[in-house]
C-alpha cells in the first residue's frame, strides 16, 4: 500500500511574521540612506524601516535596518530597536544564515524583556526563532518557541498582530514534518478555525492543504479520502476565485497524489490522478522544484497506465533536470527501475536500481566522507607548507654558513639567546600552569571537603538522631509490651518519624544526584529549577535554551547543575532582585550560559564579596576546565554571570562539587 507524498505545502508560509514586502519600486531610484536624513527623529527611522522592509536586494536592506537601529538607539527609541534587530534576522533567515538570525531574533527578544516595553512584539520574534530552528531542522526547539509565540498571543494582554491560525499552521507543519500526523491534523483544524475568524481567506486555504495531507498520512487514511477530496476542491475554487496560483497548484497535486494512492489501485483513478497532476502543470509557479516533482508523478502515472514510451521520455527527462538543479531525485531512480522491469527490460532495471541502492546508501555516509576528505586535504596541505618552510631555512643557513666567521658567530650568539628566551618563557609557563592547577585542586579539595562536612552533619543531627529517638522509642515500648500499656497512639508516631526519616534519606540522596538530572537531563532539569525556584522565592526566573544540548555526561551534567545551583542561590540571598533570566546555548562545540538578574548589584572591587558568595569556587572551577568565567555588575544595575566551555574537552573523568 502506497502513502501519500507528504508535500510541505506551506514552505512559503512558514514566515507569517516575517515576510517582509518586495515592492517593485523603480531600480533607477538613486540609493542613499543618510543624505535625505534632515533630522533623527522617530519618524525618520520609521521611514528608514518602511524602505528597509521594500528593498529588493538584501545588503542595501541590512544597511537601512542597521542606520535605523543607530538613529533609534540614539533616540532611546525602543521600537525603532527592536524591529531593526528582527528585521535583519528575517533577511538572515532567508538567506539561510540560521545561527546569524538566531543572534538578532535572540537580541531583539532580549531587548523586549529586559525594557519591558512593546511586548506585543515578543510574540512575533519567538515565532521567528521557531521558522528558523524548523527550516534548520532542530524541530525540538521549534515547537518549544512556537508555543511560548502561541501562549503569548492567546493570553497576552498586549495588543499583537500576529494571527494565531499562522501559528498553528506552522505547529502543524512542524508535526507533519516529525511524522505525528494525529497532532499535525489537530493543529490545522485550529488554524482553520482561527483562519475563519480573522477572515484570512489565504490562510484557510493553507490550512486545509496541511490537514489533507495528514489526513492521508493516518493509519487508516481510507476513511478520510471523502473529506481530503472536499477540502482540496474548496481550495481549487478559493484559489481561482482569489487567482492564488501556488495554492491551486498544490491542491491539484494533492488530488493527484489522493486518487494515485487510492485502494484498490484501478486504471480509473489513476487516470483520475493522471489529469489533476496535468492540471497542476498548466499553472505556471516559480519553484523549478515544483514543476519537475509534478513532471515525475505524471510519468510514474504513465507508467502505471503502461503508457511506457511517454512515461520513459518524461521520468528520463526529468532526472536530468534534477540533476542540472541539484534536486532530490533518488526516488525518481526506483521509478526508472520499476518501468523497465515492467517492460521485461531487466538489465536497463538493474542498472538504475543499483544506482538506486548506492545513492541511498552514500546519502548516509556522504557527510562522515566529506568530513574525512577535507581532514586530509588539510593535513596534506599542512604537511606541504612545512616541507616549503623547512627547505627555505636549509637555503637560508647554507647562505648564512657562507658568510664570514664573524657573521656566524653573530648569529649563532643571537640563536643561542632566542633559545634561551623560548626556554625561559615556557618554564616561566610551566610554572604559571603549575600554580594554577595547583589553585584548582585546592579549590576542589575545599569543594569536595565542604560537601562531605556537610553530609556528616545531615547524617548526624537529622537522620542519626531521628533514629536514636526511633530506638529509645522502641525500647520503651517494649518494656510496656508485658503490662499491656503500649497504645496505638506509640505505635502511629514511631511509623510517622520512620517517614520522616525515609524523607530526609531521599533529599539527602537527591542532593547526591539529584532525580530530576537523571531521567531529564541537564536541560529539563535547569528548567524545572527555575520554576521551582521561582515558586518558592516569588522572583520572576525565565530560563531560555537555545540549540540542542544533548548528553554531555553525566560528571558535566550535574557539575553544571550545581553550578547554576550556586548562581540562582546567590540571586535569591544576596540579589533582592524581583526577575532574572537563566540562559543556556550550545554553538557546535561551544556551550555557553547566561544567568543574569536585575537586583542591586555587587562590588566588583572587594574581593571579600566575591568570596563570601562563592563566586570565587565557581570561576576556579570553569578555568581548571579550560572554559571563560565572566562577571559584569554595578550597584543598582543588576550582576551578569557568563560561563563560556568547550564541549570537546574530556569531562567525564572530572567530578567536582561545587
Amino acid at each position: 500500500m502506497r502513502q501519500f507524498i507528504n508535500y510541505n505545502f506551506l514552505s512559503v508560509l512558514l514566515l507569517p511574521y516575517v515576510i517582509f514586502n518586495v515592492s517593485n519600486s523603480s531600480a533607477q531610484e538613486k540609493y542613499n540612506i543618510t543624505s535625505n536624513i534632515l533630522q533623527y527623529d522617530t519618524l525618520s527611522v520609521i521611514q528608514i524601516l518602511g524602505k528597509a522592509k521594500s528593498e529588493q536586494e538584501t545588503k542595501k536592506a541590512i544597511l537601512y535596518y542597521q542606520n535605523a537601529r543607530v538613529q533609534s538607539e540614539q533616540l532611546h527609541y525602543a521600537y525603532g530597536i527592536v524591529k531593526s534587530l528582527n528585521g535583519i534576522g528575517v533577511i538572515y533567515l532567508y538567506e539561510g544564515n540560521y545561527p546569524t538570525a538566531t543572534e538578532y531574533f535572540t537580541e531583539a527578544a532580549r531587548y523586549v524583556i529586559n525594557t519591558n516595553k512593546h511586548l506585543e512584539l515578543l510574540p512575533g520574534i519567538y515565532s521567528n526563532i521557531a521558522n528558523n530552528f524548523s527550516n534548520s531542522g532542530q524541530f525540538d526547539s521549534a515547537l518549544f518557541y512556537s508555543f511560548k509565540a502561541l501562549n503569548l498571543a492567546t493570553h497576552s494582554t498586549a495588543n499583537t498582530s500576529l494571527s494565531v491560525s499562522a501559528l498553528h499552521n506552522n505547529i502543524s507543519n512542524v508535526y507533519s514534518y516529525l511524522n505525528q500526523y494525529d497532532k499535525t491534523v489537530y493543529h490545522a483544524e485550529m488554524a482553520i478555525q482561527y483562519a475563519v475568524k480573522e477572515r484570512d481567506t489565504f490562510l484557510e486555504c493553507a490550512a486545509y492543504l496541511t490537514l489533507s495531507s495528514a489526513l492521508g498520512n493516518l493509519p487508516d487514511k481510507n476513511g478520510h479520502e471523502e473529506r481530503v477530496e472536499a477540502y482540496l476542491k474548496k481550495v481549487v475554487d478559493l484559489a481561482r476565485k482569489h487567482h492564488w496560483a501556488y495554492l491551486k497548484h498544490k491542491a491539484f497535486v494533492g488530488l493527484g497524489n489522493l486518487y494515485k494512492t487510492k485502494e484498490p489501485s484501478t486504471s480509473e483513478n489513476i487516470e483520475k490522478a493522471l489529469y489533476y497532476f496535468q492540471q497542476a502543470q498548466t499553472i505556471p509557479v516559480a519553484s523549478n522544484s515544483d514543476r519537475i516533482t509534478t513532471n515525475i508523478s505524471i510519468g510514474d502515472c504513465l507508467a502505471l497506465l503502461k503508457r511506457y514510451k511517454q512515461a520513459e521520455a518524461i521520468l528520463l527527462e526529468s532526472l536530468e533536470q534534477s540533476k542540472a538543479l541539484d534536486l532530490h531525485y533518488i526516488p525518481t531512480l526506483a521509478m526508472i527501475a520499476r518501468l523497465y522491469s515492467d517492460q521485461g527490460k531487466y538489465k536497463q532495471a538493474n542498472s538504475y536500481y543499483s544506482q538506486y541502492i548506492a545513492l541511498t546508501e552514500q546519502k548516509e555516509t556522504s557527510k562522515e566522507k566529506a568530513l574525512k576528505v577535507q581532514y586530509l586535504y588539510e593535513a596534506k596541505e599542512k604537511e606541504n607548507a612545512a616541507i616549503k618552510k623547512e627547505l627555505a631555512l636549509n637555503k637560508q643557513d647554507l647562505a648564512i654558513q657562507r658568510k664570514s666567521t664573524i657573521a656566524s658567530l653573530v648569529f649563532a650568539f643571537a640563536i643561542s639567546i632566542v633559545v634561551i628566551i623560548i626556554f625561559y618563557f615556557r618554564y616561566r609557563r610551566k610554572l604559571d600552569k603549575q600554580k594554577i592547577e595547583t589553585a584548582s585542586w585546592k579549590a576542589t579539595l575545599e569543594g569536595e571537603e565542604r560537601e562531605r562536612k556537610r553530609l556528616a552533619k545531615e547524617l548526624h543531627d537529622n537522620i542519626g538522631g531521628n533514629l536514636s529517638t526511633i530506638k529509645m522509642w522502641l525500647a520503651n515500648m517494649q518494656s510496656r509490651t508485658d503490662t499491656g500499656t503500649v497504645l496505638k497512639q506509640d505505635v502511629e508516631d514511631v511509623e510517622k518519624l520512620v517517614g520522616q526519616t525515609l524523607t530526609e534519606v531521599r533529599n539527602t540522596a537527591h542532593h547526591l544526584m539529584p532525580e530530576l538530572l537523571l531521567r531529564l537531563g541537564l536541560t529539563e532539569a535547569v528548567r524545572i529549577y527555575c520554576i521551582n525556584a521561582q515558586k518558592a522565592t516569588g522572583i520572576d526566573f525565565e530560563f531560555h535554551y537555545l540549540g540542542y544540548i544533548g548528553n554531555l555526561g553525566k560528571g558535566l551534567e550535574l557539575m553544571l547543575y550545581r553550578i547554576i545551583q550556586e548562581l540562582v542561590q546567590n540571586i535569591v540571598k544576596h540579589s533582592s532582585a524581583t526577575s532574572a533570566l537563566v540562559q543556556m546555548s550550545l554553538h557546535v562545540t561551544k556551550l555557553t550560559i547566561t544567568v543574569e538578574d536585575n537586583g542591586k548589584g555587587i562590588e566588583p572591587a572587594d574581593p571579600q564579596e566575591y568570596k563570601g558568595i562563592g563566586l570565587q569556587s565557581v570561576q576556579t572551577t570553569i578555568e581548571h576546565l579550560g572554559g571563560q568565567f565572566s562577571i559584569s555588575s554595578e550597584p543598582g544595575s543588576g550582576t551578569t554571570v557568563e560561563i563560556e566551555l568547550n564541549t570537546e574537552n574530556s569531562f567525564a573523568d572530572k567530578s567536582i562539587l561545587i
